[in-house]
């Protein structure tokens, strides 16, 4: 016997309720919550913001991590010139940086707004 979760069950109660009213109708004396012609809302979570801006920064050290890691291998090595930076790409340094800039300035105006 399967054990379900708390909102499994509410998710099949939902699909038993609905496929019964396709069936026979909504009961006279019961209305809908939701209003006909009522739009849905959209609500901003801050934390989901934080959670990207923390997202974004773990990326960043993570990169830039790995990026110490084989350029101090390579300068202990002695080795320079083109082999060294033979497989670090300024471009995804400058995209990165910019994104993280971005993400930056994101999570300031959310601190200055104290979000």
């Amino acid at each position: 016997m399967a054990v379900l979760t708390g909102a499994t069950e509410k998710y099949l109660f939902a699909l038993n309720i609905e496929a019964h009213e396709k069936d026979f109708g909504t009961p006279e004396g019961i209305r809908s919550s939701i209003p006909p012609g009522d739009t849905t809302k959209v609500v901003i979570d801050p934390k989901q913001g934080r959670q990207m801006v923390d997202k974004l920064l773990e990326e960043r050290r993570n990169f830039l991590t790995e990026h110490l890691a084989l350029t101090g291998k390579a300068a202990l090595a002695g080795e320079s010139g083109d082999s060294v930076n033979a497989g670090f790409n300024t471009r995804l340094l400058a995209d990165a940086h910019r994104e993280l800039q971005r993400a930056l300035n994101a999570y300031w105006s959310l601190e200055e707004k104290g979000l």
